[in-house]
């Protein structure tokens, strides 16, 4: 990490002193770049000066037109930052163009519209330092060496020896115990074995068996190329890559599409031509397969305007704003939105539309409702069109459940139970573990929804005459009835209460006891007072022919 910091420093050490006229940096700038080129090697301040395509003439002068004496850096620098010193992707030296590799740190924004996030785009939102392209390996299997490129190659056994060799414009080596050996257009593998070959004439034991000599090719460095990436980009320009960059890695560090780009048709442009062109949706959706291809020196990558703007939300598992190509219709915007969810009410898909402008009339609607059956799509392999500006809704099913009897009170396991067709009251106190001993067995209800799903209504049975069969009983249910069983002490009066008030000690309400007499109750309440009248007391009882 800190060698990246101070190749960012040197970066902006250069970038300010770019092009025709120059600008100059403040004084803060100014010593931050003098503190971080005192941590930079000699080759690392000569590796950055190459990979930006200047010579170190240019690069000195141009330091000393701010200030700063490169030279004294390059003659004493001695501290290893440790590792190779990453390869940004920067902009030319000719041009003034900002280093856009580095903003690992400084996220952007991802625009939603209509509340909806756009699919894709937040992945360029920050480049990982771990993404970041490396001046050396390791490299894939196929990538092929070419002018530039420097190798590592390493003897040892009986005869020892290391060099790193630059590939000539001619696409060579020069070995000094071979002489020059053709490589460009290899596989560092096919390379490993031409060396051998050409090396095992001059050094015994590198092909004999036993062998005593074994030969390694490396990659020590990887040669830079030039790639512009133009159209709707952050920073559209020119750009210094890695040999093995693709169109994606490319685009990656640069900070991807603006929410204007397509990522459905990425084009490279090559020898005025276009090549390829890449959909960045195989990667973002992890199919199997993708388009991306290896940029070349001069390639152009074009990012075009989005073809298409569809919305997609509600009980679906990834809501957003997605890009159609022509051709693709509702049932890959679901695919691309992941999929509708377990919930997801099929029946009525509804989409939203703007009325195409030509399709439009004077005084009439631009805004339209269509509700879509996507069972009926899914079923009979059928698909429905969308429009650029479409919204389309998916719908849950309702929360409220249907299928299902309650059974409460005295049996062994009261709770709710599923509601088969056919089910009557027998059979759902027996999905209860049948009555308990306790159990009323004189009268039970069922409590019934009336057809406005919100009013009830309550039936009776004779649970013993029910449990028995009786059909005048044992009545079929219907889907969200409650079966009521009773205790038998329903039947029971509860506790008889009597009350005391006035000039004695407790007064208040006492359970009235078999014989029970008004001496008994005075005696509960303490007594008299010292000031009771003890000439006479009043007693109210409600008649018993009211009460009944």
């Amino acid at each position: 990490m800190n060698t990246i910091r101070i190749c960012f420093a040197f970066t902006a050490l250069l970038l300010f002193t770019t092009g025709a006229a120059a600008q100059s940096i403040t004084p803060q700038q100014k010593a931050e770049v003098l503190r971080q080129l005192e941590g930079m090697s000699q080759s690392d301040i000569e590796d950055r000066i190459s990979a930006l395509g200047m010579s170190r003439e240019e690069a000195e002068k141009r330091a000393r037109e701010n200030g700063i004496d490169l030279q004294t850096y390059l003659r004493s620098a001695s501290a290893q930052t440790g590792g190779e010193l990453p390869l940004l992707i920067s902009g030319p030296s000719d041009t003034a163009v900002v280093s856009v590799s580095a903003s690992a740190e400084k996220r952007r924004t991802v625009p939603t519209s209509r509340g909806l996030t756009y699919f894709g785009y937040d992945v360029f939102s920050a480049t990982p330092a771990a993404f970041e392209p490396t001046a050396s390996g390791p490299v894939d299997p196929e990538y092929i060496i070419g002018p530039e490129d420097v190798l590592r190659v390493s003897i040892w056994g009986q005869v020892e020896q290391q060099n790193e060799l630059t590939v000539d414009k001619e696409g060579r080596i020069f070995i000094p115990s071979a002489g020059p050996v053709v490589v460009s257009g290899q596989t560092i593998d096919e390379i490993n074995r031409t060396l051998t070959k050409q090396l095992s004439r001059s050094i015994q034991g590198l092909s004999s068996t036993p062998r005593s000599v074994w030969l390694d090719v490396t990659l020590a460095k990887v040669r830079p190329k030039r790639v512009f990436i133009m159209g709707e980009v952050t920073n559209p320009g020119g750009y210094t890559v890695n040999s093995y960059s693709t169109i994606f890695s490319s685009l990656f560090a640069v900070g991807g599409p603006t929410v204007n780009g397509s990522l459905r048709e990425v084009r490279l442009i090559r020898d005025n031509k276009v090549v390829a062109k890449v959909d960045l949706y195989l990667y973002l959706t992890g199919a199997e397969k993708n388009t991306d291809v290896r940029v070349q020196n001069n390639d152009i990558i074009f990012v075009p305007t989005r073809k298409s703007t569809v919305y997609i939300r509600g009980d679906i598992r990834r809501p957003g704003v997605y890009e159609l190509l022509p051709g693709e219709q509702l049932k890959k915007l679901t695919e691309y939105a992941g999929g509708y969810t377990p919930s997801s009410y099929l029946e009525r898909v509804q989409v939203e539309r703007i009325v195409p402008f030509k399709e439009r009339v004077k005084n009439d609607l631009e805004r339209r409702y269509i509700d879509i059956n996507y069972r009926d799509i899914l079923s009979k392999n059928r698909d429905y069109a969308l429009s650029d500006g479409d919204m389309v809704s998916f719908y849950s099913v309702q929360d409220e459940v249907r299928n299902y009897v309650t059974v409460s009170g005295a049996v062994f396991k009261q709770g709710t139970y599923q509601y088969l067709p056919g089910m009557k009251v027998r059979d759902a106190v027996m999905l209860a573990d049948s009555l308990r001993p306790e159990s009323y067995d004189i009268r039970g209800e069922i409590v019934r929804f009336l057809e406005d799903n919100r009013t009830k209504t309550m039936l009776s049975f004779d649970v013993k005459a029910m449990m028995a069969g009786d059909p005048k009983h044992n009545i079929v249910l219907k889907p969200k009835d409650e079966v009521i069983i009773h205790s038998v002490d329903v039947s029971r009066l509860g506790p008889q209460f009597v009350e005391i008030f006035g000039k004695v000690k407790r007064p208040g309400r006492y359970v009235l006891t078999r014989e029970m007499s008004l001496v008994d109750l005075l005696m509960l309440a303490g007594g008299f007072t010292e000031d009771a009248s003890r000439l006479n007391a009043e007693i109210a009882r409600l008649d018993d022919k009211v009460r009944n």
